[in-house]
């Protein structure tokens, strides 16, 4: 079962700091199975995140320092995939595309 793009774009666009929602669906229409993927991942990466949060229960090994450590990047990397950073022409891609190896 495959997601909608209305599900896909189902979630708080206010705490990605560069996120448009027009600007979501026209990178749907031109990129297509590419950001579909690249939401899919973004949604995934979400749930595994708020997964991570609830197993740390008091006493584990893992400080609060260390889920902060792990809680923002992952949030970081789900914002770029869902705000088109990622697909070609989007900024992080080009950036990366246009640098030499």
């Amino acid at each position: 079962m495959a997601l909608t793009d209305d599900e896909l774009l189902d979630f708080d666009h206010d705490r990605l700091a560069h996120f448009v929602l027009e600007d979501a669906k026209r990178t749907l229409s031109e990129q297509g199975e590419v950001f579909r993927s690249q939401l899919v991942a973004a949604r995934w990466i979400e749930g595994w995140a708020k997964t991570m949060a609830k197993d740390a229960e008091p006493g584990n090994l893992r400080s609060a320092e260390y889920e902060e450590g792990v809680q923002y990047p992952l949030a970081q990397v789900g914002a770029h995939l869902r705000q088109g950073d990622l697909v070609p022409g989007g900024v992080l891609y080009d950036d990366t595309a246009g640098r030499p190896a």
